[in-house]
């Protein structure tokens, strides 16, 4: 939030950040890849509009499916061994370990 988009947003009141000024400053995050940022800004903002709402400070959170523009991070899964070279990684762990002693 502090590097992308309070810089753009700060002196904006709450009944004015709509739509298409959020999708402006997210979009060159979501150009760069970095999608898994895009995604948990816009869950910040979110939840920022929904306390404005909340509070009575906006009548309507217009940004509730901006997450739906931008494509979602890829999934990856931790890297993994076999169980049955579980003994070779404990060889190789100890052996490291000694070296350090």
């Amino acid at each position: 939030m502090n590097l992308h988009v309070l810089p753009q947003l700060a002196n904006v009141p709450i009944h004015l950040v709509e739509p298409k000024l959020v999708i402006d400053i997210l979009n060159p995050v979501a150009s760069k890849g970095s999608l898994g940022t895009v995604k948990r800004l816009c869950r910040n903002i979110n939840e920022v509009m929904r306390l404005a709402v909340a509070s009575g400070l906006i009548e309507v959170n217009y940004l509730a499916d901006i997450t739906k523009l931008f494509a979602a991070p890829k999934k990856t899964n931790m890297a993994t061994i076999t169980p049955d070279r579980l003994p070779e990684l404990m060889q190789a762990l100890n052996n490291a370990s000694a070296l350090f002693s």
